[in-house]
């Protein structure tokens, strides 16, 4: 823990501003502004004392902060699938275990969340050929590798939206939850991309055009879920 501190210290554009800090604040932002712009229902919820916000908030932001997004410089830790989920997940689940809420039907709806997650995440590391996230930024060999990839995508973004909730710090959670299924498209597009941009483009243009396509699936899978909730 100490050698990883004392890198994210020597890396600090990564730790305040892209892909953590101010960028990871701001974007949190717009997602919760597009969520609400295509007025899906959603449970709210209960506005958490400050310090309470601050410890829901600190695990999702260092997960974001070690996310391999371009054109962010590179790092010397990694980081996985569970791992990020264990992070990402992290405000929702002590807003609720804070309030007593994990039980009944709140409980129900996390189980079906994270299990389309768990699936997505499954599906994801099997076509990239391992959990560790930069896995997800490469091209696969085989149709079959693309195939898993995606689809995983796919899953792994209706499970965020099954687990969509409105609140400051599970906005920095879905933000990296939508970040991970970006991973796989921007993959694609990097491929499909390679003889059309000018070098050096592809690292600044693909991740927001990733990022915006991944952010359409969530509101779409949203709507599909919410009217049954």
């Amino acid at each position: 823990m100490g050698a990883l501190l004392d890198a994210l210290g020597q890396a600090w554009p990564r730790l305040l501003i892209y892909p953590g800090g101010l960028s990871a604040l701001g974007l949190a932002w717009l997602l919760a502004r597009w969520m609400a712009f295509i007025r899906t229902p959603h449970p709210d919820a209960e506005r958490l004392p400050p310090h309470q916000e601050l410890i829901a908030a600190l695990p999702p932001l260092l997960a974001l902060t070690l996310l391999p997004i371009p054109p962010a410089r590179t790092f010397p830790y990694g980081i996985d699938l569970l791992t990020a989920l264990a992070l990402l997940g992290w405000p929702q689940l002590y807003s609720q275990a804070v309030r007593g809420a994990l039980v009944g039907t709140g409980l129900r709806t996390l189980l079906q969340g994270y299990s389309l997650l768990l699936l997505g995440a499954t599906a994801m590391s099997a076509g990239a050929g391992g959990i560790e996230l930069r896995r997800l930024l490469r091209a696969p060999d085989t149709a079959l590798g693309w195939g898993l990839m995606l689809g995983g995508s796919g899953l792994w973004l209706l499970g965020q939206a099954r687990l969509y909730r409105k609140g400051r710090a599970a906005h920095l959670g879905d933000l990296g939850c939508l970040w991970i299924g970006a991973m796989p498209m921007l993959a694609a597009l990097t491929v499909g991309a390679a003889d059309r941009l000018p070098s050096g483009w592809a690292g600044w243009a693909l991740p927001p055009l990733a990022l915006i396509i991944a952010a359409l699936m969530l509101g779409a899978a949203r709507r599909i879920t919410a009217p049954c909730e």
